[in-house]
């Protein structure tokens, strides 16, 4: 976990965005890069809400926004498959949003070993603060016998949950 610095910015290429819905839990929204040739996941921006903040008539602006900002407007938005009025609501505002699965290839599991096959994730803590707070703080679950299990705990998992839908595309071509 560091800053990412401007230039190391300007060099990566493989941008994408992940959105996990929520209200109750956090709403995020991961910005991320992907260097397939060192195998490193960047995370380098974060949008975060929750409550009334959260909602998609809330979202879709600050979402349009960011992708202005970073020019990325035709951008897709990899979101949690299960929010299909947050989805709907999006393509309405004319952004790219996307269902990313969480089956088969892209199962939450799947996504987990994904993520532990990484030569490593660099998480900026400045543009980032939930993701920094939340990513290392995951641990698998253990079973009252001692045995580690390939199961991580379904709370505080917003921000791996964006970042897995980001980097959907990666894990469906097994990069």
């Amino acid at each position: 976990m560091r800053p990412i610095t401007d230039e190391e910015r300007e060099a990566l290429d493989n941008i994408a965005h992940g959105v996990d819905a929520g209200s109750v839990h956090p709403w995020v929204h991961e910005r991320v890069a992907y260097d397939m040739d060192e195998h490193v996941l960047w995370l380098l921006n974060e949008d975060s809400a929750t409550g009334s903040e959260a909602h998609d008539t809330k979202t879709a602006p600050l979402l349009a926004e960011r992708l202005e900002e970073w020019d990325e407007e035709d951008a897709d938005l990899w979101c949690d498959s299960a929010a299909k009025g947050m989805i709907l609501y999006y393509q309405q505002q004319g952004l790219h949003a996307r269902k990313a699965y969480k089956q088969g290839v892209n199962s939450p599991s799947e996504r987990v070993r994904w993520f532990n096959r990484l030569t490593k994730i660099v998480i900026d803590p400045n543009t980032c603060p939930l993701a920094a707070e939340q990513i290392p703080a995951l641990e698998y679950v253990i079973t009252p016998s001692g045995d580690i299990t390939e199961t991580l705990p379904k709370v505080d998992d917003d921000t791996l949950d964006a970042a897995g839908y980001a980097a959907s595309v990666w894990i469906r071509q097994g990069l």
